[in-house]
């Protein structure tokens, strides 16, 4: 599930960039997940995804459809922020703000 999920999110930033004020198809792979399996497990996913600094621009990406998200959460996604923020890479912490 968890490859699927990623090679799907792949998949879908690469053909289309987020931009500001545009519903991005990956928010509708991360709403479908967050319903079919364990949230727990999809919460670290998708941690792991937003920080990855060897893949800045899919992190940073994730890390912008996560935050227009209403996820339940909200400790969570607070301390994913903070971390984001502190990332070496410029385009995960712009992404964080």
């Amino acid at each position: 599930m968890k490859a699927r999920f990623i090679s799907d999110l792949e998949l879908s930033l690469e053909d289309n960039p987020v931009e500001d004020g545009i519903v991005h198809p990956a928010e509708k792979i991360i709403d479908e997940v967050l319903y079919s399996v364990n949230r727990q497990s999809v919460y670290r996913w998708l941690g792991e995804l937003s920080l990855d600094v060897g893949h800045p621009d899919m992190a940073s990406s994730v890390l912008r459809c996560l935050c227009r998200r209403k996820l339940e959460l909200i400790s969570w996604r607070v301390e994913l922020v903070k971390y984001a923020l502190t990332a070496d890479d410029v385009e995960i912490r712009d992404a964080a703000v």
